[in-house]
């Protein structure tokens, strides 16, 4: 009877471990894709500007802090922004008499 049950506690430690993988790799892709667009940006103001380097160096910071948010919003560390949470973006009713 014991032997029924580790293969059945081993194939959920098992679908675990898969989860964990993608939401690590849906992190990772968020911080990567942050920083790539940021440096895409800051290239593409450096031709159109002639300012290189310092637009790719200023929107690479800002791509990675960016990165970092999204990371955090997807991990469920930092909150929606409240214009999103809130399904009314009027005043509130109870304040109106």
């Amino acid at each position: 009877m014991r032997q029924h049950q580790k293969p059945v506690a081993m194939h959920q430690a098992g679908t675990s471990g898969q989860a964990g993988f993608g939401r690590a790799m849906k992190l990772s892709t968020e911080f990567v894709a942050g920083i790539l667009v940021g440096a895409g940006l800051g290239y593409l103001i450096d031709q159109f500007a002639g300012t290189t380097p310092w637009g790719m160096i200023i929107f690479l910071f800002v791509g990675f802090g960016a990165g970092i948010v999204n990371v955090l919003r997807a991990a469920g560390m930092v909150a929606e922004p409240e214009g999103r949470v809130r399904k009314d973006s009027g005043p509130d009713k109870d304040n109106m008499a």
